[in-house]
């Protein structure tokens, strides 16, 4: 019916001006020839967030896409998810708990088997060490940035469409105002306007063909946006998929066998580099105080 998907439209367009914590792939690259098969939809009246199916049973994503999720969509992405036969119901949802210092932005969803060739390995290198390195990234978000133009053309068009690929370079983090780890990603040289957008939170960063982090955010004021890595949680994603649900081996969930230049998950939860609350909350006043000057500007621009 026309009216409702209105109604969903301006709804996500609404969203979408209200945050940039959800995002997608501007001028990415389409993946027809199916490299990352196992990279799913998060669905819930449309593409929501990106994940990453580890296990027959299980997908990785950003911990914020777990309450506006429902369902999980996968292989041909251009059937419209009414008529596709590929898409699971999110049955169970699993979250860090207060045993790390900060709660990272990651959460696991349970659904019914998938069955794949091949599933999503979760790489075991340590997150300072791909500083300055190559890597992809990818997402079922939306392809356009204005979305002010023909926005029911954009919103029908992107929910079939297939999976977006992009690169970038990782950098140093700065002034995220986020204490629990994380990496920044930013554009190459040759490509500096591809970006993510709505629907691509969640979504895989790869470092060499491995699931290094997920995509959760942005810095506002530029083109860097930030992943959480998954070295520091390999401990908690085990237990998490371990004995009682998985069809798989920890070993073939992160590939530890061909990864010989990873360093193994022998770390303790004392040796994670977490920055404590005190740390969290000066951040967030500095970024307050950030924008409070921008605002003060842009104020005494319109009284001139």
């Amino acid at each position: 019916m026309i009216v409702p998907t209105l109604l969903v439209i301006a709804t996500m367009l609404a969203n979408y001006q209200a945050t940039n914590e959800t995002r997608r792939i501007f001028r990415g690259v389409e993946d027809f020839e199916g490299k990352y098969p196992y990279v799913v939809a998060l669905y819930n009246d449309y593409r929501r967030c990106t994940g990453t199916l580890i296990d027959p049973n299980w997908v990785l994503t950003a911990a914020h896409c777990l309450t506006v999720s429902k369902y999980v969509q996968f292989g041909n992405m251009k059937t419209p998810f009414n008529e596709t036969q590929s898409k699971r119901r999110i049955l169970h949802m699993e979250q860090p708990t207060t045993a790390y210092a900060m709660i990272p932005d990651l959460g696991l969803v349970y659904i019914d088997v998938i069955t794949m060739a091949e599933y999503g390995h979760v790489s075991a290198v340590d997150y300072e060490a791909i500083q300055g390195h190559a890597v992809e990234y990818a997402g079922y978000g939306f392809t356009q940035k204005d979305l002010t133009n023909d926005i029911a053309k954009v919103f029908q068009d992107d929910q079939i469409r297939p999976l977006q690929i992009g690169s970038g370079i990782v950098s140093k983090c700065e002034n995220i105002g986020v204490s629990a780890p994380h990496i920044c990603l930013a554009p190459k040289c040759s490509n500096k306007l591809q970006q993510t957008l709505p629907g691509d939170t969640g979504g895989p960063l790869f470092f060499n063909g491995k699931v290094a982090a997920l995509h959760v955010g942005t810095q506002t004021l530029n083109s860097i946006r930030y992943y959480t890595p998954l070295s520091p949680y390999l401990t908690w994603i085990q237990k998490v998929i371990g004995d009682q649900h998985s069809h798989r081996k920890y070993s073939e969930v992160f590939n530890t066998s061909s990864a010989i230049q990873d360093k193994r998950d022998n770390f303790t939860l004392k040796s994670l580099k977490f920055h404590n609350i005190s740390q969290y909350l000066i951040g967030l006043r500095n970024r307050v105080k950030h924008y409070r000057k921008l605002l003060s500007k842009l104020v005494k621009g319109f009284e001139l």
